[in-house]
């Protein structure tokens, strides 16, 4: 047990298998449409959860904290945790974004969201807004003073910049 808790990839899998597991045994083991949306609302929450989470990282943790950082260490936050968080940030946002529309798409209010119309207005308007808001301001304000960063990427190249 304590060897599947100590790799990340066996307790994500062994969290997944958990969650499957649990709606056979509470559920009537049918894969019908009601399985399917808590499958991909569960999937876009979890990654929502990381999208935001990392954004938060970022934001009130790694960016603030860097001038406290001794020069000879910033060279390993640019080349090894910031690039791991990136990609875990960007693939977190994708799939988000990706679960959501299959979601909107199986609860039949894909359309009314995309167009604005009906049941599906304020949830077209959170899809519209939220990547392009998250896009802009991925990155606290107090770092833009010589330049816009509107990217993760761009956390990178700032973060070699403030390291030299």
């Amino acid at each position: 047990m304590a060897a599947i808790l100590q790799s990340l990839p066996r307790t994500v899998i062994a969290g997944f298998v958990l969650v499957v597991l649990v709606f056979l045994a509470v559920a009537d083991a049918t894969f019908d449409m009601i399985f399917y949306q808590f499958l991909f609302r569960w999937l876009h929450v979890l990654s929502g959860v990381m999208w935001i989470g990392l954004l938060w990282y970022f934001n009130f943790v790694q960016i603030p904290n860097m001038p406290n950082i001794p020069d000879e260490q910033k060279p390993a936050i640019g080349k090894v945790i910031a690039p791991a968080a990136l990609f875990w940030f960007r693939w977190g946002a994708m799939a988000t974004i990706i679960t959501g529309l299959i979601l909107a798409m199986i609860s039949g209010y894909l359309v009314d969201a995309i167009t604005l119309r009906g049941n599906g207005t304020v949830i077209g308007i959170g899809m519209t807004v939220k990547p392009r808001a998250a896009n802009q301001f991925s990155v606290s304000p107090a770092l833009s003073t010589s330049r816009r960063v509107s990217r993760g990427s761009d956390v990178l190249r700032l973060i070699r910049i403030t390291s030299s």
